[in-house]
């Protein structure tokens, strides 16, 4: 696959997998009590400020929520197609799962542990770490089966 096409469809997969993520990510919340739209008002409180922290539906803080994640989501796509795509797609698949599955760690940790204190603080209050860990790891695997069968892997 040509370079930008292999990079396009790391930004569609990133995508595909962000939904995915936000789906688990508001369910979990329901079956936790918390309601099932806390996760998109929790990343728009970054923008919205703690008002919008809440399990109720809000428009703007679930409109601003998956915009933001939608656009992370699609960054992180692009990042892989751009820094990591081209140089693994002659592995065998497992051996890029497992690095997709890295990548999402290495996201995780430095989102959880660098950016998040700083850039979201009423999210870092009100998320569990090994909550997100798990829906990194969700995003890697639905990533990775968009990514690789659509890149001819």
């Amino acid at each position: 696959m040509a370079p930008r096409a292999m990079v396009l469809t790391a930004t569609i997969a990133g995508l595909v997998a962000g939904a995915v993520m936000s789906i688990e990510k508001m369910l979990e919340a329901a079956l936790r009590g918390k309601g099932f739209w806390r996760p998109p008002n929790l990343i728009a409180s970054m923008l919205l400020g703690p008002r919008v922290d809440t399990g109720r539906f809000l428009l703007g803080g679930f409109l601003v929520g998956m915009a933001l994640h939608a656009l992370a989501s699609a960054f992180m796509g692009w990042l892989y197609g751009v820094a990591i795509a081209e140089h693994v797609d002659q592995w065998p698949a497992l051996l890029q799962i497992l690095l997709i599955l890295g990548y999402a760690v290495v996201h995780w940790a430095s989102y959880q542990y660098l950016i998040m204190p700083w850039l979201a603080p009423v999210m870092n209050r009100n998320s569990s770490p090994l909550s997100l860990a798990v829906a990194h790891m969700v995003w890697a695997l639905a990533f990775a089966a968009w990514f690789l069968p659509m890149s001819g892997q």
